[in-house]
Parts: structure tokens; C-alpha cells; sequence
């Protein structure tokens, strides 16, 4: 054989490898610090207080929910709820405020956990993202804080970051417009996820929790986004499957059929990343 040939099959496997190299590289993760746990369907009083309980006991830096809380038919679930919730150490939950424009503005109501599951501990955020005027609706920016019935209430993402290190956080929107635009670090992918059933099945390890920011907030497959992204037609406000809770980001390739391509959760956890300077 040739050298000319030789260096010919020399060529082809390196540009072969460098192709098998590419293919399988795994997503970065944005931050260690950040764990998102689905919160999967709609648990029954005595599930969720169980699910807590189980987290929390592997003692995570902060817990953050992102979804809401309602009583129920089940005075003792929501007691044991209650109480399971009022033994979280540093808690921070959702709420959304009603008719939110990132206005500077006094807003009046809030919508989402009720206020008898606001145990004493716990910090209040709303999860509400100031949508870009265009066809898609795009979380492109948020209010670090609103005033609400006279109080200041923290974005969550800011909340949950001020709850895990308040001298960086505050560092961090000392100097910053009320209104600021959102650093994407990544998608989906791009953030340590545990399937709910994870929770239950003892899968979970202290390693996988102790000392880090947890979210528990909605990460199932999108539904719901078919017949009308196919065709040229105004998509803002378009709320897909009843519980999904999905964006449209400046991440996405908007390429039709449109489909949003992240979780509410991780745009949170992103903001997050943003506030104490991950990479």
C-alpha cells in the first residue's frame, strides 16, 4: 500500500473519530449547586407531605417549590402537609401575581398556594417573567421585585438565590434596574434532573441534596403543541396542555412546528445561576 494511501485511511479514521467524539459528548451542566426534581402529577395531600419529608431529610441548602399548593377534601392531608411544611428549614414557595404587566405598579392579588400552606418559616416569591410583545410570548426578562399590597415581594428565582447566599444576592441587585434581561446558561439538559419517581423509590442519596438549592417544579414532556404551531398564527398566550408550565426563550430556533423549548423550573434555576455567578 501507498503512503499517499495510507495517509489516506490515517485521514478518514481521525475525521471518523472526531465525528463519534461529537456525537456522544454529554450537555455541560450549568451548576452543581442547582438540582431540579419533577414534580410530576398531582399529588394527594399526604403524597406531597411524604415527598417533602423524603427531601428534606437529605437536609438541602434551600427548597424551593414551584407550584402550587390547594386544600383539599382532606382536613388531615393538609394538616400533615402543613406541619411537614413548617419543619422545612428554609423554605421558599410560588405564587403568581394576577394581572401582571412588569409595570412599576402596586399589584392586589396573588394566585397559587393558599395562604393557610405559608407556614411561619417560609419566604413567598412570585414566578411571574416579563414576556417579550412578540408571536411567541419569549421570557426574555423579569422584575427582581414588584410591590404587592404595599410589601416588596422577590421574584422566586431571586428569593431562592437571596435564601442560599443573601450577601451575593444582594451584592448582585444592588446596582441593577428593577427590570433586568435574563443570561441564559442552558436548557433542560443543561441542569441536574431526578424523575419523581426517584423520590420514592429511595433513590435518592444525601450526595444528591445535601447542601444545594432544590426546585420541585413541573418537568414532564410538552403537550399540547401541535395543530395550532403549524400554522403562521399569533401564539402568545397559548397555554398548551392544562398543566404545563413552559416558555419560549431567545434559545430557541423558533423553527416550525413551534414548540417551547424550556421548563418554567429551569428558567428559574437559570435566573438563579445568573444571581450567584454561576458559569
Amino acid at each position: 500500500m501507498s503512503n499517499k494511501s495510507i495517509n489516506a485511511l490515517l485521514m478518514t479514521a481521525i475525521c471518523c473519530l472526531s465525528f463519534c467524539s461529537s456525537k456522544v459528548k454529554t450537555e455541560k451542566i450549568v451548576t452543581e449547586k442547582i438540582v431540579i426534581i419533577n414534580s410530576g402529577v398531582k399529588d394527594k395531600a399526604k403524597s406531597l407531605a411524604k415527598k417533602i419529608a423524603i427531601i428534606d431529610s437529605l437536609n438541602p441548602r434551600v427548597l424551593a417549590l414551584d407550584f402550587a399548593i390547594y386544600a383539599t377534601n382532606d382536613p388531615y392531608g393538609d394538616s400533615l402537609l402543613i406541619a411537614t411544611l413548617s419543619r422545612c428549614k428554609n423554605l421558599v414557595m410560588g405564587v403568581g401575581i394576577v394581572n401582571y404587566t412588569g409595570r412599576d405598579t402596586v399589584y392586589s392579588e396573588v394566585l397559587g398556594t393558599e395562604p393557610e400552606f405559608w407556614t411561619k418559616n417560609a419566604k413567598i416569591g412570585y414566578t411571574n417573567v416579563k414576556v417579550e410583545n412578540d408571536q411567541f410570548g419569549t421570557a426574555k426578562k423579569i422584575s427582581i421585585y414588584e410591590n404587592v399590597s404595599g410589601f416588596r415581594m422577590y421574584n422566586l428565582a431571586v428569593r431562592t438565590a437571596m435564601s442560599y447566599d443573601s450577601l451575593k444576592t444582594m451584592a448582585y441587585i444592588k446596582d441593577k434596574p428593577r427590570i433586568i434581561d435574563i443570561e441564559y446558561r442552558g436548557g433542560d439538559s443543561n441542569f441536574r434532573t431526578i424523575p419523581y419517581e426517584d423520590v420514592f423509590k429511595k433513590r435518592l442519596t444525601r450526595k444528591d441534596i445535601e447542601g444545594k438549592i432544590v426546585f420541585i417544579g413541573y418537568l414532564e414532556a410538552f403537550k399540547g403543541y401541535k395543530e395550532r404551531h403549524d400554522k403562521d398564527v399569533s401564539l402568545k398566550g397559548y397555554k398548551g396542555h392544562y398543566d404545563e408550565d413552559v416558555s419560549f426563550t431567545p434559545l430557541n430556533n423558533k423553527i416550525p412546528p413551534y414548540k417551547p423549548d424550556m421548563h418554567g423550573v429551569v428558567v428559574l434555576a437559570n435566573i438563579v445561576a445568573q444571581v450567584l455567578g454561576e458559569k
